[in-house]
């Protein structure tokens, strides 16, 4: 079953960065309804944002290979995410080597950060032992809206 939270690229330099964004649709499942206004659980505004750094990891590579995550150095989450508004999630490439990369970011909505991270480390692996590398280039195109 794939879990996909980012529903669009907005761009991407290949070894450098990635914007994407995620609408938190008030249909979705996931809503913390603890408190007096529902919110999207911290745990997945990072989910998304380590998403869009795998995007970016699969486009850098050719869609050759993908990030597994392994672990986050810190995250920072500073606001909640409500149902309705649009996370805009920003990740910048670090370091990358055969074995693994590093990746930071953070996740906005509209000017207000919700969400910084730091050393997100992945380690790549082939892409074809995860899913059909055709499956993975066609869902990327269909992100940034044109053939990688």
């Amino acid at each position: 079953m794939r879990f996909d939270l980012i529903d669009g690229i907005a761009g991407f330099e290949p070894g450098s960065w990635i914007r994407a964004h995620k609408l938190a649709s008030p249909d979705e499942p996931y809503w913390d309804l603890s408190g007096t206004k529902p919110i999207m659980p911290p745990e997945l505004v990072l989910e998304s944002l380590c998403q869009a750094g795998q995007w970016l990891l699969t486009a850098t590579t050719g869609v050759a290979r993908r990030g597994a995550l392994v672990s986050v150095g810190d995250a920072e989450f500073l606001d909640a995410v409500h149902p309705g508004e649009q996370l805009t999630l920003e990740a910048h490439l670090q370091r990358i080597d055969d074995e693994a990369a590093v990746i930071d970011g953070e996740a906005r909505v509209g000017p207000r950060v919700v969400l910084r991270a730091e050393a997100v480390m992945a380690v790549l692996v082939d892409a074809g032992t995860l899913d059909d590398p055709a499956i993975t280039r066609r869902r990327l195109e269909e992100l940034i809206g044109k053939p990688a």
